[in-house]
């Protein structure tokens, strides 16, 4: 029977050379939309939501920076057992679901002309 492994249990555990990695990546990928939505928000004198914004932003700054900081910066704690080999069906879904991702990335026609042909019916 598989079990949630919680990070807190995973201490040091990541390779140390993946956390420049990680963090380059978040800054690319973040980039600072969130700057321009907020600023859009203010100016539109809706204050509220600005704060219900940025309240969530350091709720969600914490959450990703707690793990981390778990698992780059604390030191590795008693090996967690390992699992059993993912099943047949677990792996069709992992990899299906990576290759559907991939082919609407690259591909976002094939479902948009699809969707047009069924709106226009």
């Amino acid at each position: 029977m598989r079990r949630a492994v919680p990070p807190s249990s995973l201490p040091g555990n990541a390779p140390r050379e993946s956390l420049r990695s990680v963090l380059a990546n978040w800054a690319q990928t973040e980039g600072l939309a969130w700057v321009y939505i907020f600023k859009a928000a203010l100016d539109s004198k809706l204050i509220w939501l600005t704060v219900i914004g940025l309240l969530n932003s350091a709720v969600a700054a914490y959450y990703y920076l707690r793990i981390l900081v778990v698992m780059y910066f604390r030191e590795p704690g008693e090996s967690v057992e390992t699992l059993p080999p993912a099943g047949a069906l677990l792996q069709i879904a992992v990899y299906g679901s990576a290759v559907g991702t991939l082919l609407l990335g690259i591909f976002p026609s094939l479902v948009l002309d699809f969707a047009n042909r069924a709106a226009i019916r």
